[in-house]
């Protein structure tokens, strides 16, 4: 995120309002929903990155009608770390149907194991994330290293949050076709979403901003081209 996006939805603005295309916009503010992934950052600074963006989007300078949400999981992937879910997608879909103790065993190794071998990495890049938006502590190893440990400390938990979830997926795949566990369809976002009980808290704020986003459009070209119709005359 951060100033391109401002920009770019300022150039989107003035284009939909341009003569050369039609006036698409017809001189109406266009509403734009930020979406953001948390890129390893702290949640203090993903949404101190949210409010610059959003106090930026409304300055004299750009005037923007924009919202935006920063996911509270790494990245959007991350949502499809659920467990129960996984379990439930590989049980279901299993060819063979009496391998399904022998699928939840493949499973469980292999996610632990992924989650263990990731920890490290992702501490990595926190610490790097860390300097980047700090280049003042670029030479402070252990200071960064600190900081990252404790990041890791406080919101690692079971790992669904802060791991490389496309990574991952691909790990617990490989662990069932090494023990010859055949599923159709495979193992796959598709399938995860289908087995999901609920939709994340996340997922599901962001759908109701775009859905509202999308009413309000609905309604104002239906009270215009209701005013149109009353103005008429037969």
């Amino acid at each position: 995120m951060g100033a391109r996006v401002n920009q770019l939805a300022r150039q989107v603005s003035d284009l939909l309002n341009s003569p050369s295309l039609g006036s698409i916009a017809s001189g109406r503010q266009p509403r734009f929903l930020v979406i953001g992934d948390r890129d390893y950052r702290s949640q203090a600074s993903s949404q101190a990155e949210r409010r610059d963006l959003l106090k930026k989007a409304k300055s004299q300078a750009l005037k923007l009608d924009l919202q935006c949400v920063v996911w509270k999981r790494n990245e959007i992937e991350n949502y499809l770390v659920d467990y129960d879910a996984i379990e439930s997608a590989v049980t279901a879909n299993l060819t063979d149907p009496t391998q399904g103790q022998l699928a939840k065993q493949a499973l469980r190794r292999s996610f632990d194991e992924a989650m263990a071998q990731q920890r490290p990495e992702i501490q990595a890049r926190i610490a790097e994330k860390i300097q980047h938006e700090d280049p003042a502590k670029r030479a402070m190893y252990q200071t960064v290293t600190r900081e990252a440990e404790e990041l890791l400390a406080a919101e690692w938990g079971t790992g669904a949050s802060l791991c490389d979830a496309k990574k991952l997926l691909g790990r617990l795949r490989d662990g069932l076709q090494q023990q010859k566990i055949r599923m159709k369809p495979p193992l796959s976002e598709k399938t995860i979403i289908k087995a999901m009980v609920d939709v994340p808290e996340d997922v599901r704020r962001a759908l109701g901003l775009i859905k509202r986003l999308a009413g309000a459009k609905r309604t104002k070209s239906k009270s215009a081209a209701s005013s149109s119709a009353k103005g008429t005359k037969p």
